[in-house]
């Protein structure tokens, strides 16, 4: 399982393969979302320390926010090829 903190900006690059999970962990004391910008996925609004797993279904490049706060932001790539 890949994990992001997505508060943390380093692993606002994310890549996996298709059925691979991708785990976000809000690490900060705001509240964030991980939202895809096609509507593909959305997270409930994670408190501190709470933590949203998503399993990829199609391969894609998928632009991410945080709808909180639109200027945090991510791109996972789901790939066909087992990572």
């Amino acid at each position: 399982m890949l994990r992001s903190k997505f508060v943390i900006s380093n692993l606002s690059q994310l890549a996996i393969a298709v059925g691979k999970t991708v785990q976000f962990i809000n690490v900060d004391e705001e509240p964030h979302t991980a939202t895809a910008t096609d509507g593909s996925f959305n997270s409930k609004a994670l408190d501190t320390n709470q933590t949203w797993n998503y399993t990829a279904t199609k391969p894609g490049t998928y632009p991410y926010i945080c709808s909180v706060h639109p200027f945090m932001k991510g791109t996972l790539t789901v790939t066909n090829k087992k990572n």
